[in-house]
Order: C-alpha cells, then sequence, then structure tokens
C-alpha cells in the first residue's frame, strides 16, 4: 500500500495532513487548467530596445542613407520573445517628413501605425526586419 510505503500510516496526523496538502495542490491546478503567469518561449512585455527600434525605422526609410524619412511618435506595445535569437514585436507610430520626395509611400492616415517584427542574432551579429509581418508604408514586399 502507498501509505505504508512512505510512512503515512505511523506520521502523526500533522503529518498526515501535509502530505494530502501537498498531493492535493497540484492536482487541483492540474484540473482547473491553471497556466503560469509567464510561459517559457512566449512574447513577454519587455522595455523598449531603442536599437531595435532605431533599426526597424532606418530600415522603412529605405536602409542607411535612405531618402523616405520618418519621425517616431512613439512606441507603443513592444515584446520580446526569445528564440535562436531574440524575436522583437512592436508598433512603431510615425510621422512621414514633408520633406520626402514623391517617390516616397505614404500611409492613408497621419500618423501612421505600423506593427513591426524584428528578429535578432547577436552572436552572428545579424538583425532583420521580418517583412512578411510587417503592415505599413514603407515595406518593401508590399
Amino acid at each position: 500500500c502507498l501509505s505504508n510505503l512512505i510512512g503515512l500510516e505511523k506520521g502523526t496526523l500533522k503529518q498526515k495532513i501535509m502530505y494530502a496538502v501537498l498531493l492535493i495542490i497540484p492536482l487541483f491546478a492540474l484540473l482547473s487548467g491553471a497556466q503560469a503567469a509567464t510561459c517559457a518561449g512566449c512574447p513577454a512585455d519587455a522595455e523598449v530596445n531603442q536599437d531595435i527600434v532605431d533599426f526597424a525605422v532606418q530600415e522603412l526609410e529605405g536602409g542607411e542613407g535612405g531618402l523616405c524619412k520618418k519621425k517616431i511618435v512613439s512606441v507603443e506595445n513592444f515584446k520580446a520573445q526569445v528564440v535562436a535569437g531574440m524575436l522583437y514585436k512592436f508598433d512603431l507610430v510615425l510621422e512621414h517628413n514633408s520633406e520626402n520626395p514623391e517617390g516616397c509611400e505614404k500611409a492613408a492616415a497621419s500618423p501612421e501605425t505600423c506593427h513591426m517584427v524584428v528578429y535578432d542574432i547577436p552572436w552572428q551579429k545579424k538583425t532583420t526586419v521580418e517583412w512578411d509581418q510587417v503592415d505599413c508604408a514603407g515595406n518593401p514586399f508590399n
């Protein structure tokens, strides 16, 4: 019998209650479908990484020295996810420079809100915008 194996029959009432509580609490957690407050590998709210934001804006402007200038109004909903590197997801609220050449794409509304996804692999010194997940003017793949 299990109770003989762990010595419950010989234990005090206090020990029996303690064993029961230790067995019941995890059972309730499993049955209730409770999840941890955070999940390993899931995107989580993070402090804004200004280097990542600056990189994203530079890419939207057409790369280093790009002609289609944008001004950051704000950065919202910044999240970071540990993958094979870091995946950053955030919204950029941007205004397009009125002096941009006519060839620069402009959003219908100003300021424009862009959802951005940036993948950073620091040990490879590689940072890329995941253009297939970006929804704003200046996306070279739209």
